[in-house]
């Protein structure tokens, strides 16, 4: 298979799947290995040979996630597909935000009612520290979450959301060039088609779509 394999049809990247599986054995490593047993045996080797002399920290789980995302910049610049993206960004957002509050608000009534009857774990919590962590606004004032600390993850997600909406807003008016869009000005490189030449290009009316010389297709 190819660096770069793709599907036109999609626009699906294959090998990108491997990185993925990489990523996703990252943070299982860290979270069902590392998390539970610190006097693992593999994890002192992994430790020995990687993680302390290339200052890998939270052994190699904030590597995965972070691949990830930048698994999903880089397809997100790559396809162009920023029709009404704003709007579609602000729904996003909102369904998951509200999504958040139903949830921890219907976790807290459940807590409340069996306080009545006997302590609980999260009894120990302050109204403050349950509104900041339902609202998220305790990772503003640097109280972090105290109750579902698994919420971290909804801060950069909505700051990647927040940069693509504001990346696919101003990418022609930055990158546009005589009605094409050169993807070497965006990733710095053909590195994409191996040595072929290949433009994102777009009209006023239509997604980005690729152009790659040689190969036949036009936009």
């Amino acid at each position: 298979m190819e660096a770069y394999d793709l599907k036109w049809n999609g626009m699906k990247i294959n090998s990108f799947n491997y990185l993925r599986v990489l990523a996703m054995f990252m943070i299982l490593y860290d979270h069902l290995g590392c998390l539970r047993n610190q006097e693992w045996m593999i994890k002192k080797a992994v430790d020995f040979f990687f993680s302390n002399p290339l200052f890998i920290i939270q052994d190699f789980g904030a590597f995965g996630v972070s691949l990830f995302f930048l698994i999903s910049g880089f397809l997100f610049a790559w396809k162009g597909q920023y029709e009404h993206l704003t709007k579609k960004t602000c729904r996003r957002l909102l369904k998951i935000y509200l999504s958040l509050i139903a949830a921890f608000f219907g976790f807290w009534l459940c807590q409340a009612i069996c306080w009545n009857f006997q302590e609980t774990y999260w009894q120990q919590f302050t109204i403050r520290q349950w509104l900041e962590s339902i609202t998220l606004i305790g990772y503003l004032t640097g109280n972090g979450e105290v109750i579902n600390g698994s919420t971290w993850f909804l801060v950069p997600l909505f700051f990647f959301y927040i940069v693509s909406a504001f990346y696919a807003a101003f990418s022609r008016r930055l990158f546009c060039k005589g009605g094409y869009v050169d993807h070497r000005r965006i990733f710095g490189g053909s590195f994409l088609y191996a040595g072929s030449d290949a433009y994102l290009c777009a009209d006023k009316y239509d997604d980005f779509c690729v152009h790659a010389f040689g190969r036949g297709d036009t936009c």
